[in-house]
């Protein structure tokens, strides 16, 4: 799959957070990035540890928070945190203070009617695929048909691909050590 043909230099790309990421389509999008330097990338809550500092030498990286491994980023000083409350998150892509260009979406197979629904997250995917030029979709039969807001169509999808993976998960247990 070539992302070059969808994700244009300077893009704003947004995929789904946690156990949203469409982690496929991101290795990927990491593994291309020089095909589109300049790309700024929206992360949200980053589970799964596939963009990591050094990928920054082609794109610009935020976030609205620090958790996960957004933590790495951070400490390596490549991650712009975003000043603003979640409850904004809707509101500052619509109107393009954060660019949604592109999105990324992890999505479950479709159901009889050929819908395929945002799965694990809609969150703030919803305003973003208002807003954006191109969608693309990494259909994974381990998600499960979710009732939300927002349902799509095959011809929604400027590129589709299929997978069959586990979620990203959080790990769950005792608190690792405090940093300071």
């Amino acid at each position: 799959m070539e992302l070059a043909r969808h994700i244009r230099p300077g893009d704003g790309v947004i995929f789904g957070q946690a156990c949203a990421e469409p982690q496929t389509l991101v290795e990927a999008l990491v593994a291309q990035r020089a095909g589109f330097s300049g790309a700024s990338l929206f992360l949200g809550v980053n589970w799964a540890g596939t963009v990591k500092p050094e990928h920054a030498d082609h794109l610009r990286l935020s976030a609205y928070c620090g958790s996960g491994h957004n933590r790495a980023l951070a400490d390596a000083g490549v991650l712009d945190i975003h000043p603003h409350p979640y409850s904004q998150l809707a509101a500052l892509i619509r109107t393009e203070k954060i660019r949604a260009d592109v999105v990324m979406l992890q999505v479950s197979p479709p159901n009889a009617q050929g819908e395929y629904s945002l799965g694990l997250a809609a969150e703030y995917l919803v305003p973003a695929l208002e807003v954006c030029r191109t969608v693309i979709a990494e259909v994974n039969a381990r998600v499960p048909w979710t009732y939300s807001q927002r349902t799509l169509k095959k011809s929604d999808f400027a590129l589709m691909i299929e997978t069959s993976r586990e979620p990203a998960a959080l790990p769950y247990g005792s608190p690792g050590p405090r940093r300071v």
